[in-house]
């Protein structure tokens, strides 16, 4: 079954000097991805790939080109109906955007609480979650309390939060060390596995690509 349908996906920035020509930032996409597939998106930097996410969720509007996930087509949803299938979809960064004020649980917790879940859910579901990375006693540390890989863990425990049919992988491996990045990469496959989510995962590095992907797409 498709989830993602992406037709002639192009984003262009105006230029800084007044008489230049258009930025074309992407250009003329057109991809579909299967439920619970891995797809990969390798290219150079600067080629558009972060961009092109930026397309995916709707954070850019397209220039031109429609974005399909779950059969709605976000270019033209009203904005309940974005937000409602931006809830599907998990972003994992280059680092875990974490609130250093808050404890791991708690920053687990963050987007079920913006969606009203009750605490008693919320703290079953963290509790879960932080099991399911391997960081089931971690809860009550803070951010500044955890290396670099166990920040990331945090992360993706951030991007399963609200159960995506899409997890976006973006470089989010690219600050670590190699034996970690591997134990990352591993523990995402098995999740998907598990969980059955579709995922992106953009790279630059090709190695880690084809051992990772299902599918690869490139950017030139």
């Amino acid at each position: 079954m498709t989830l993602i349908r992406l037709g002639g996906v192009t984003k262009s920035f105006a230029a800084a000097a007044r008489d230049a020509a258009p930025v074309t930032a992407v250009d003329d996409v057109t991809l579909e991805i299967a439920a619970g597939e891995i797809c990969g998106i390798i290219g150079y930097s600067g080629a558009g790939k972060s961009t092109l996410v930026r397309c995916l969720t709707l954070l850019d509007r397209p220039t031109s080109g429609t974005v399909e996930i779950n059969g709605v087509d976000l270019t033209a949803a009203r904005s309940d109906a974005l937000r409602t299938a931006r809830r599907r979809i998990g972003l994992v960064f280059q680092q875990a955007n974490l609130f250093d004020s808050r404890t791991i649980a708690d920053n687990v917790a963050y987007p079920l609480e913006l969606i009203g879940a009750e605490r008693k859910k919320r703290r079953a579901k963290v509790d879960d979650l932080l099991g399911l990375v391997g960081l089931g006693d971690a809860g009550e540390a803070y951010p500044s309390q955890l290396s670099g890989g166990m920040r990331q863990r945090v992360g993706i425990a951030l991007a399963l939060a609200l159960e995506p049919s899409l997890v976006i992988l973006d470089e989010p491996t690219t600050a670590l060390d190699v034996i970690v990045e591997r134990e990352i990469l591993s523990e995402i496959r098995v999740l998907q596995r598990k969980l059955g989510f579709a995922v992106i995962f953009i790279t630059h590095d090709l190695a880690r690509m084809l051992q990772f992907s299902d599918r690869v797409a490139v950017f030139y």
